[in-house]
């Protein structure tokens, strides 16, 4: 991981470098630049890194494609913290990218989703190829059977994030007032969106094993368990209780929000756009966008948590077998990262304005609304990520991967 931090470090000189150039006033010239520079960290990260790492076979223990990948992803985070403080004022490095590269970073949504990579992601690249690196080096132990360290919880939680910053920020830049300063770097854009995609398929791929392992788990906490602790019912779970009547209300939340940056014809929505959230009718449609975006996605999410929480016992009357229940916790995991990706951006906006990039349109949440926004906007983030850890690690008996016998399934198979 020292090394990957290390190669990321090279961010800020390569900038100031860059930003000497009188080269970089041309936006082809940018977006060659950043091709170059991400290629060349492959190598870099080769002979500081992984050459001396044993080679194996072992799909759970080799280094491939994706440790190169984090890393050129770790280096890049990087350079978006640093853009972010471009965009705020505090530095000058990056104003050559935002003037020819991605000029459309120069809003609040920018600056926020920059810093959420430059911070958030930043971490989890760090420790994913920590994680890759740990469990290629575990090979030269004395034991073959030392414990791998799973990165397959962040992984999820990555994809999330990721991808909920993508579906806003892409078509927002083509479709907002930003749309006509499209350059050459907005396909720089490109590989973020296809090895997430590429990634989780490889966690899906290996769910099975790790299903196997949780329910071990599940059946040693079972012989624990007694009384209220193992019934299925709702109410001796009060904590699955309250995810309940939040994802009910959270539902209600995302769709009249929804409502509000579609403009419905309804002197409600008109006051709350005006008085309560003003940002939701931003110009650069980063707010309509996300908005829609939990409407599509989240909630029919949060139907289905509500239907397996009220359900735990399966979606079939006549059981599950474990790998058919192990894809929820990997959902919770990536939603709970869409959502805070999602938040993090939204409340920063809509409660900072750059200076150095001035929005005419833009006014703050009045003081008279702040409480409700704080808690209503923090509520739809942080309980998410509560629901996440009890899908993924709680050791309730009613879990999502304990398998179910019945004779009924029994005759199914046949």
């Amino acid at each position: 991981m020292i090394g990957v931090f290390l190669i990321s470090l090279l961010a800020y000189p390569v900038m100031y470098g860059l930003s000497l150039t009188s080269h970089m006033e041309s936006s082809l010239k940018v977006f060659l630049a950043g091709v170059v520079i991400c290629t060349a960290i492959a190598p870099l990260t080769y002979f500081l890194v992984l050459r001396n790492v044993p080679s194996t076979k072992d799909p759970e223990r080799k280094i491939d494609l994706y440790f190169y990948v984090f890393t050129i992803f770790a280096f890049t985070a990087v350079v978006d913290f640093f853009l972010a403080l471009t965009i705020d004022g505090v530095l000058s490095v990056g104003k050559f990218y935002l003037d020819e590269g991605e000029v459309y970073l120069g809003s609040g949504h920018g600056a926020f989703i920059n810093y959420w990579d430059g911070t958030a992601h930043y971490a989890m690249y760090l420790y994913m190829t920590y994680a890759m690196l740990k469990n290629a080096q575990s090979l030269n132990s004395s034991s073959s059977n030392s414990k791998l360290t799973s990165y397959r919880f962040i992984g999820w939680y990555w994809f999330g994030s990721i991808m909920n910053s993508l579906v806003v920020f892409l078509p927002g830049n083509v479709v907002g007032k930003f749309g006509e300063f499209i350059k050459p770097s907005y396909l720089l854009n490109v590989p973020y969106v296809l090895f997430p995609i590429t990634f989780i398929f490889r966690l899906i791929s290996n769910r099975t094993q790790y299903a196997q392992n949780r329910l071990a788990s599940v059946r040693k906490d079972e012989k624990k368990a007694s009384g209220c602790g193992t019934s299925s019912s709702l109410f001796c779970r009060p904590h699955d209780l309250f995810f309940v009547l939040f994802f009910s209300a959270a539902i209600v939340f995302h769709m009249f929000r929804c409502l509000c940056v579609l403009q419905a014809p309804l002197d409600v929505v008109k006051l709350y756009v005006q008085d309560v959230e003003p940002y939701l009718a931003d110009p650069t449609k980063y707010p309509l966008l996300q908005m829609v975006t939990y409407a599509m996605y989240y909630i029919p999410f949060y139907v289905v948590s509500i239907y397996v929480l009220i359900s735990p016992s399966g979606f079939a009357s006549d059981g599950l077998a474990v790998s058919e229940r192990a894809w929820f916790p990997d959902w919770a995991a990536a939603f709970a990262g869409g959502i805070a990706q999602g938040q993090f951006s939204y409340i920063g906006s809509a409660l900072h304005m750059c200076a150095p990039y001035p929005e005419p349109t833009w006014r703050p949440v009045s003081e008279t609304y702040m409480p409700f926004f704080l808690i209503s906007n923090l509520a739809i983030t942080i309980i998410p990520q509560l629901f996440a850890i009890r899908c993924c690690y709680g050791s309730n008996p009613i879990t999502f991967f304990r398998p179910q016998s019945s004779p009924k399934s029994t005759q199914k198979a046949h």
